[in-house]
């Protein structure tokens, strides 16, 4: 299934150079209202950004992972799917959990709006 991704810009916050920026927006899967959260590191390029985000009505995170692809102005990520003893490996934390759905999102040239699809 494919469905439209439209999030605009709510708030930034701007943490030291060594730590991520953190943007945080709202917006809609579809019809349905989310907000999320992307993080990248100041140093790095679009195709690190990990986040989160969280349907209002539900509340629960769902971590967002890098995905390989992203190019200047586009972000590419996966939802974690929830770990098993058979998918995720407890001797390495770090290590993500199986990914599922995918966001393929283009930046606004002024970086307020992102828009894309979820598959």
């Amino acid at each position: 299934m494919l469905l439209p991704l439209n999030v605009m810009l709510q708030t930034v916050a701007l943490l030291t150079s060594t730590t991520p920026e953190a943007v945080t927006y709202r917006g809609t899967i579809g019809k349905i209202p989310v907000v999320v959260e992307l993080a990248t590191p100041t140093e790095a390029s679009h195709h690190q950004v990990v986040g989160r985000y969280f349907y209002p009505n539900k509340g629960v995170d769902i971590p967002l992972d890098a995905v390989e692809g992203a190019t200047r102005n586009t972000i590419t990520v996966a939802e974690e799917k929830p770990c098993t003893p058979d998918t995720c490996d407890s001797d390495d934390p770090d290590k993500p959990g199986p990914l599922g759905a995918t966001w393929q999102l283009r930046e606004s040239a002024d970086g307020a709006t992102l828009t894309g699809t979820w598959s």
